[in-house]
């Protein structure tokens, strides 16, 4: 079981005041195939993401391009 522990933005003095006002998630168990898929999604938005700006840079330089 993995747990993740989300520090809130605190005024504590120490590190026991601030463990204290922690937040814990239990996120479950997490396995190689869930990492992988979630990387493989990752990468492919990533991909389209930047193809999206290759081609508004593309369009934009055409344009500027055709008014001239």
């Amino acid at each position: 079981m993995t747990t993740i522990a989300i520090a809130t933005p605190t005024k504590a003095k120490n590190i026991t005041e601030i463990k204290k006002q922690s937040l814990n998630m239990d996120v479950g168990d997490v396995n190689s195939e869930d990492v992988e898929s979630l990387l493989f999604l990752a990468t492919r938005v990533y991909a389209l993401y930047a193809a999206v700006i290759s081609i508004q840079r593309l369009l934009s330089t055409q344009l500027s391009t055709d008014s001239t």
